[in-house]
């Protein structure tokens, strides 16, 4: 295994919600989250963000996004993750989809043999909405509730690269 890259100390905060509605089959839960404590602030932050919350959600109208599922949405990054789809994906899958840059562009969460899942933010978020469609009965339950995102910390985030050496 090569040794994975040095990473910044990360903490994630929640930074708001929203409801992102396209039509009456397609809907997402918007959960605004941001990375504290980093030197470039507006790439991380929503308070000096290159761009507003609004302009993001208009943004991200500029894609093809269907279906019903939630986002989480960086000043940097949006994932939308969806479950199953009108092309007839698994209902009980998760799905994501990624976007970058400023205009939001589809970026890959590809890299070299694997592919990348959250960050621990996006982890938080994603757990407590899989575990909230799969108790829900009906999708229009599923949509009327927000999950709590927590703050989100590392105490080690350099364990992995440690272990290694």
């Amino acid at each position: 295994m090569d040794s994975p890259e040095s990473s910044a100390p990360y903490t994630s905060e929640p930074a708001g919600t929203a409801v992102f509605r396209l039509d009456e089959k397609s809907q997402f839960k918007l959960y605004f989250l941001q990375i504290i404590g980093r030197v470039d602030r507006s790439r991380y932050e929503w308070a000096t963000a290159r761009r507003s919350k609004e302009q993001t959600i208009v943004q991200l109208r500029a894609h093809s996004l269907r279906g019903i599922g939630f986002a989480c949405v960086f000043p940097h990054i949006a994932k939308v993750f969806f479950f199953g789809s009108s092309q007839g994906h698994r209902e009980t899958n998760l799905y994501v989809r990624a976007f970058g840059g400023d205009p939001l562009q589809p970026i890959s969460l590809e890299y070299g043999e694997s592919m990348e899942i959250a960050c621990a933010g996006e982890m938080d978020v994603a757990s407590k909405e899989f575990a909230l469609w799969q108790r829900c009965s009906t999708v229009e339950q599923y949509l009327e509730e927000f999950v709590s995102p927590s703050i989100c910390c590392f105490e080690n985030h350099e364990k992995l690269k440690s272990f290694l050496l």
